[in-house]
């Protein structure tokens, strides 16, 4: 595994917890535990397979700093596009 990728997956994995301290402590630790399972469970995977995973966590991290700016954005094929902003105005 070339040592860009593993650069890059710690860094991941460090913002992911990171960011989980300002949660409750009981969501905190559900949280740090779904990670640490997920990050995990996808060590031996495929270039390409470790490569969505990783897309997916970074839109994660920017997900969650979106929430803890009081900004609320929905992510995924339901909400594609939408906002909190977009929701009010419904």
């Amino acid at each position: 595994m070339p040592a860009r990728h593993v650069s890059r997956v710690r860094a991941l994995y460090r913002r992911v917890l990171l960011l989980h301290r300002v949660l409750p402590p009981d969501l905190k630790a559900l949280g740090d535990q779904y990670v640490k399972d997920e990050f995990r469970r996808h060590k031996t995977v495929g270039s390409d397979e470790a490569e969505r995973f990783l897309q997916e966590w970074e839109k994660t991290v920017a997900n969650i700093r979106a929430n803890s700016s009081g900004e609320i954005s929905v992510q995924g094929p339901l909400g594609e596009g939408i906002c909190s902003s977009a929701m009010a105005t419904s």
